[in-house]
């Protein structure tokens, strides 16, 4: 849900919509924790389709600025009409499979509810940021470096 909607959030409750928001970001912290950030993440994705349909109808000059007051009883007429030119002209935003947007959204929730394998990883082996630099000597870096370098010009 986009922060600007953070006062109807009653009313949407009671109309039976379940209201997310992104993560803000905590005082004194550089970033989210993982969780915070997949959190975001999935939300963004979600959130892209109806940002996605938003852009094409402000793509119209008409959508795009600011509707006089004397307009507002004709702009639901004008959003229709030019919602019906881009539904005919314009291709879909969706694959207009059911099953297979259905499959999609499953899919990223799955993915999403994962156990964070890296995460686990980085815990048990002890390479966070703050401890694998500070651990490094500057020949196990470059060795480390070199490796990577190896490996991305060698392909």
């Amino acid at each position: 849900m986009d922060r600007g909607f953070r006062d109807s959030s009653d009313v949407l409750e009671d109309l039976g919509i379940r209201m997310d928001m992104p993560w803000f970001l905590a005082r004194g912290f550089k970033q989210h924790s993982m969780e915070e950030s997949n959190s975001s993440r999935l939300l963004t994705k979600v959130c892209w389709v109806v940002e996605s349909a938003n852009g094409r109808l402000k793509s119209w000059r008409y959508l795009n600025r600011t509707v006089p007051n004397t307009q507002i009883p004709y702009v639901a007429d004008y959003v229709r009409i030019i919602s019906a030119i881009h539904n005919k002209y314009t291709l879909p935003l969706s694959s207009g499979e059911t099953e297979e947007d259905i499959a999609i959204a499953a899919k990223m929730v799955y993915l999403f509810r994962q156990p964070k394998e890296r995460r686990n990883l980085i815990k048990t082996k002890g390479i966070d940021r703050r401890s694998f630099t500070q651990n490094l000597t500057p020949q196990v870096w470059l060795q480390s470096s070199l490796n990577c370098l190896k490996k991305k010009f060698v392909r």
